[in-house]
């Protein structure tokens, strides 16, 4: 069911396109797709087309994406002692950790759940600001972006064979959960007129796009460093 939906949306052909590529060719198209995902929000809040809450509902959003796909690379990551809970017989992709990828959902999807809680009611309260159009436009490209990180970068071209830490894949996230979630909380908190965008907005916004796009770059180097053997799919 999995492979027949994988070839319905085109992925199958996307992965087969892209394990053809050159490593670096492949990230900088990853790259390229997370600095517009990262770009269009700012974008639209900079220019005035959204307001914080709109902000705040699609950072909400966006945790659910990050936690979803960690989970998936915490599942088909290289270990080398695959660790299993659930599942008896494994099937052959699952070479990550049931264990690590079941605690890492647990806890961030606690704090996932009480900041979507909050960016839901704080929406819910001042309205949103965006247009059906900005919000589908921000949607698509925001799936886009983490399915084709996760299935060119991670899939086609052998990422998941190149970590053999779990470590490595659940700390990434972990500045990004917590500090959308700080500001779903704020926005929560804090009372403002419509159409202000106080400062601390900025700052957090500005890190999680140098967080997102520079562990990108150092994830680049520490693969090209890593033994041919581990490069390959």
């Amino acid at each position: 069911m999995l492979l027949a939906l994988g070839r319905f949306l085109g992925l199958q052909a996307l992965a087969q396109l892209a394990g053809r590529l050159p490593l670096r060719f492949g990230w900088a198209l990853s790259l390229l797709v997370m600095v517009v995902v990262n770009a269009g929000p700012v974008l639209t809040l900079l220019f005035g087309s959204w307001g914080v809450s709109d902000l705040v509902m699609f950072y909400a959003i966006e945790n659910v994406l990050i936690i979803v796909t960690t989970v998936v690379r915490l599942l088909t990551y290289h270990s080398p002692s695959p660790i299993t809970m659930f599942i008896t017989k494994p099937p052959t992709w699952l070479t990550g950790s049931e264990l690590f990828a079941f605690v890492f959902a647990m806890i961030a999807g606690i704090f996932t759940l009480v900041g979507t809680i909050l960016a839901i009611v704080f929406a819910a309260s001042v309205g949103l600001h965006g247009s059906a159009a900005s919000w589908v436009l921000n949607l698509v490209l925001l799936l886009t972006g983490y399915v084709v990180a996760l299935v060119v970068f991670w899939f086609a071209q052998g990422g998941r064979w190149s970590v053999t830490n779990a470590a490595y894949l659940a700390f990434p996230p972990v500045p990004r959960v917590l500090g959308l979630h700080l500001l779903v909380v704020f926005t929560f908190l804090q009372r403002f007129e419509v159409g202000q965008v106080p400062q601390i907005v900025w700052v957090i916004v500005v890190l999680k796009t140098v967080w997102d796009l520079g562990f990108m770059v150092v994830d680049l180097v520490l693969r090209l460093r890593a033994p041919a053997h581990t490069l390959g799919a």
